[in-house]
């Protein structure tokens, strides 16, 4: 009987490797037909290292295996028949495995060559795509369709900060909660001490009755201008004081118009003291700025508005008149005024002068001279006349070292009584 040599193993059908084994000592485990084998270093009998050098035995019908590393075209794969061992290229090694023949799926590491490179997920169903990293190079051109673009709130939103390189954003709303992004103009506008809101296109300085307000049998005018659907108006000499604010006008009911506040000042979170805007038209008051003058905390209840800019914030006093932004005298008709080249002057020839002038100041001191009077004084006062007839004891009017007097003894006077 021949000598047999059997190597150490497991019992019955256990799968658990050795627990040590001497250098190049072989151990095999039955249950899970593997072949284990000690190497590396040995201490007390024992390798340092249990290595499994194979599993299993044999090879099935349809196992396919690779012979060497030449083209992948000239059989250089393999399969097990039942009627031995058969060769096979890369597309039939596929088919044996069960993927696409052409490489395009269940493959790793899969270099696209040619013009262009691309990848198609085709067939019926949704297709899927696992990727590792996709590196995007000078290669990769073009536009995606407009259909399949993705607007940037369909992403993920970002866990990290995220660089703008330097570039801005553009095309911003206006601010309505704590943490949205502002604007310069907001910005601006918070450093002086404003709230900046969408201009109005028209103000009322006069009441507007409470019920016109939620009802007004026709288009609202206001400041001359006729209001349309979505027009914003600012009411702010209401005497109910809590219907100040901003209003929007709404899509008219047939021939009924009405009014209710506007986005932007619908509640107190959307209200501060010193918010502004501007008006557009209006007779009155075109192109003018308004400010919200509340103190302190402002509410639907407790706005006051002024005007802070416009060319309605002067306002042409007594003898002076305003034509949009230039002032200019109010002179009264023959009231002894008139403009000479751009300059004021004295006409006293005018009709309208009224009064009398004083003696000391160069007059007569009389409201009244009728042709053919002769002009003299009693000498009682310097503004006292009298008529020729009146008595005796008569004065003239002097002028001697430029003060004017009432004498009756005058010197050096020289009455020419004409020629014939």
């Amino acid at each position: 009987m021949a000598n047999i040599i059997k190597i150490k193993r497991s019992t019955g059908s256990g799968t658990a490797a050795p627990s040590a084994l001497a250098r190049g000592e072989l151990a095999y485990s039955e249950g899970g037909e593997d072949l284990y084998i000690g190497s590396g270093t040995e201490s007390n009998g024992a390798a340092a290292n249990i290595v499994k050098v194979s599993s299993g035995f044999g090879i099935a019908d349809l196992d396919a295996v690779r012979i060497d590393d030449a083209d992948a075209a000239d059989n250089d794969y393999a399969r097990f028949t039942a009627n031995g061992l058969e060769g096979r290229d890369a597309s039939e090694a596929r088919g044996d495995l069960g993927v696409d023949p052409a490489g395009t799926d269940n493959s790793t590491n899969v270099s696209l060559a040619g013009t262009p490179d691309y990848i198609t997920a085709g067939g019926t169903g949704n297709q899927t795509l696992t990727l590792g990293q996709v590196v995007l190079t000078t290669d990769v051109s073009g536009v995606l369709p407009a259909a399949n673009t993705q607007k940037l709130n369909d992403i993920t939103s970002p866990d990290g900060s995220v660089s703008m390189n330097s570039q801005r954003i553009t095309g911003l709303a206006a601010p309505s909660a704590a943490n949205d992004a502002a604007r310069k103009a907001d910005v601006d506008a918070a450093v002086q001490g404003l709230d900046v809101h969408d201009s109005v296109r028209v103000i009322s300085i006069v009441d507007m009755p409470t019920g016109n307000i939620a009802s007004n049998s026709g288009a609202y005018v206001v400041d001359g201008v006729t209001l349309a659907e979505g027009d914003r108006v600012l009411l702010q000499n209401q005497d109910t004081a809590s219907e100040n604010g901003i209003y929007a006008v709404n899509a008219p009911s047939g021939s009924t118009h009405s009014m209710s506040r506007a986005a932007d000042g619908n509640a107190a979170a959307d209200l501060s003291a010193n918010m502004f805007f501007f008006v557009e038209e209006g007779t009155a008051n075109a192109d003018t700025g308004w400010v919200c003058t509340t103190n302190g905390t402002v509410t639907l209840a407790n706005m006051v508005f002024a005007q802070f800019s416009g060319t309605g914030s002067y306002t042409a006093g007594n003898g002076l008149e305003l034509t949009g932004t230039s002032f200019s005298a109010d002179l009264k008709a023959n009231g002894g005024l008139t403009i000479d080249t751009g300059e004021i002057k004295v006409d006293l020839s005018a009709s309208g002068i009224a009064g009398t002038l004083d003696i000391p100041d160069g007059g007569t001191g009389l409201t009244d001279f009728t042709a053919g009077d002769l002009l003299y004084g009693k000498g009682t006062g310097e503004n006292s006349f009298s008529t020729l007839a009146a008595g005796t004891d008569k004065y003239i009017l002097t002028n001697s070292s430029g003060t004017p007097a009432w004498t009756n003894a005058p010197d050096a006077l020289t009455i020419d009584c004409g020629t014939f």
